[in-house]
């Protein structure tokens, strides 16, 4: 399993973004976006709607993805999912941890 604050950061610098370009598309502070990515912050519904929004997915598939739970996926959602398996594959091979 990977934090959710994991999740939006690969999301992130997958698309070559800084914190300050994501922030402003997701419609959130870049101190909002800092915590967040740090797993200092929690998500609230209304953050999540809005994240989940930019990135083109449900927030379901933030949530189940986070969670390893395989899920009927659209095309966005299956390419976030593999992502996320993929980074915590590579982390449990290599004997990391989530940071």
């Amino acid at each position: 399993m990977t934090s959710t604050g994991h999740l939006l950061r690969m999301a992130r610098t997958s698309r070559g973004l800084t914190q300050g370009q994501a922030a402003g598309l997701y419609g959130i502070t870049q101190a909002t976006l800092s915590s967040l990515e740090r797993d200092k912050r929690v998500f609230n519904s209304k953050t999540m709607g809005k994240v989940a929004d930019a990135l083109g997915v449900s927030s379901e598939a933030i949530i189940f993805a986070t969670a390893g739970i395989p899920v009927e996926l659209n095309e966005k959602e299956a390419i976030v999912y593999k992502t996320i398996q993929s980074s915590v594959s590579i982390t449990i091979i290599l004997g990391g941890g989530n940071r």
